[in-house]
């Protein structure tokens, strides 16, 4: 596991410091397979899907905590009115 610098000490401090709830277990993953957890087990320590678990740690590996955070939505369906209709 590529740490890019992290200590456990730096991410359990990241962690507590994070005011989103769903960044903080991002970072807690991070930190349990750090500390030689499976992921299995960090899965089920935080509640969390085994693949999801997985696929913060891929995410931490190729880019660091810029990768871990970075979150992509879908651009939902395109609006029946438009922007004139909408503003009446």
């Amino acid at each position: 596991m590529n740490d890019h610098g992290w200590t456990i000490e730096r991410l359990q401090e990241q962690e507590r410091r994070m005011k989103n709830a769903n960044m903080a277990k991002r970072i807690a993953a991070i930190r349990l397979m750090m500390q030689g957890y499976l992921g299995i087990q960090a899965a089920e320590l935080l509640n969390l899907h085994r693949e999801t678990v997985s696929i913060y740690v891929q995410k931490f590996n190729q880019g660091g905590m810029d990768a871990l955070f970075k979150r992509h939505y879908a651009p939902g369906r395109k609006p029946y009115l438009s922007p004139d209709e909408e503003r009446e």
